[in-house]
């Protein structure tokens, strides 16, 4: 290592405090090159699984969300749901849960009617 007058001695790869910081050296072409289709290609791939989210999360709101939430028929104004017109086709095994439906709105409807509320308890 060279000493040379006015300057301070310093271990390899440090820098004396006030002093300008090193010049970055370029990088060659082909570094550049691949560094550039490297964040390139990792656009790509982020935005391939972007858009894979979005086609699934699309497909599942219009093949199992939407459906059973569209309004199917309406009991004194009151809009029953698909949900819950297929949870009470399940749950009374009939074909046709149109007439029990309108029977237990109403009944729940009449009892609100009176102040009679059932709870789970």
């Amino acid at each position: 290592m060279v000493h040379h007058e006015g300057s301070p001695r310093v271990a390899k790869g440090k820098q004396v405090k006030g002093s300008e910081p090193a010049v970055r050296r370029r990088l060659s072409p082909r570094v550049e090159r691949e560094r550039k289709i490297q964040r390139i290609v990792t656009a790509i791939g982020v935005f391939a699984i972007i858009f894979a989210v979005v086609v699934v999360g699309i497909g599942w709101y219009f093949a199992e969300y939407r459906p059973t939430h569209q309004i199917v028929m309406k009991v004194n104004g009151v809009p029953i749901d698909m949900l819950y017109y297929i949870e009470t086709l399940k749950s009374y095994g009939v074909s046709d849960a149109v007439p029990i439906v309108e029977q237990a709105e109403l009944l729940r409807q009449a009892a609100d009617k009176l102040g009679v509320t059932v709870t789970d308890a």
